[in-house]
């Protein structure tokens, strides 16, 4: 009996976790191999996986790059570089995963400063939730408050099933950045 619990304790501990879902079929820890199934007509090298010509929404133009060490995926990250796309983007990450859960901003430009640095204007919020199932309303809203013009820097942050999403803006360029969370075993 004892031999059947050892067994089953040793199962227990060498049966992997499941993979950390980062973007579009990728996760965290997927061979490149495997990643060159789900895109066939992308470019591998050693380091990353490259797909040119990616819509991250219609209309907004970007490059998806798949981060890989020892042929492993460890982040998703997706650029651009049309200052307008990024506040359509802000709002559909809004929409999708609500009100980021860090969120900052530094320069010039930006009449919103006190929403993004996390003390959210309860009023701007609540409109925020209205406009976003449309999507127009809250874009407009988002370039008439200058979140996304200005010389200025913008970072979000958003975290769902063990992975952590970055969305940077700086200048005109934007980033959203897909990467597994580590457990600090604290």
């Amino acid at each position: 009996m004892k031999k059947m619990v050892l067994a089953a304790t040793m199962l227990a501990v060498a049966t992997p976790a499941a993979a950390t879902p980062l973007w579009q079929g990728v996760e965290a820890g997927m061979s490149g191999r495997d990643v060159m199934k789900l895109y066939p007509k992308a470019k591998k090298s050693k380091k990353q996986i490259d797909i040119k010509k990616y819509e991250p929404i219609a209309g907004c133009k970007g490059e998806v790059n798949i981060m890989l060490v020892k042929d492993a995926v460890t982040e998703v990250i997706v650029t651009g570089d049309d200052n307008k796309c990024a506040s359509k983007l802000y709002v559909a990450l809004m929409g999708k995963y609500g009100n980021p859960a860090d969120a900052s901003q530094s320069g010039k430009g930006g009449g919103a400063r006190g929403y993004l640095d996390g003390q959210v204007n309860k009023g701007l919020g609540n409109l925020m939730d209205q406009a976003i199932p449309g999507g127009a309303l809250a874009s407009n809203l988002v370039d008439g408050l200058g979140l996304f013009g200005g010389d200025s820097k913008k970072e979000a942050t958003w975290f769902q099933e063990g992975a952590m999403l970055r969305f940077a803006l700086k200048g005109g360029d934007w980033s959203m950045t897909y990467s597994p969370m580590e457990d600090l075993g604290l």
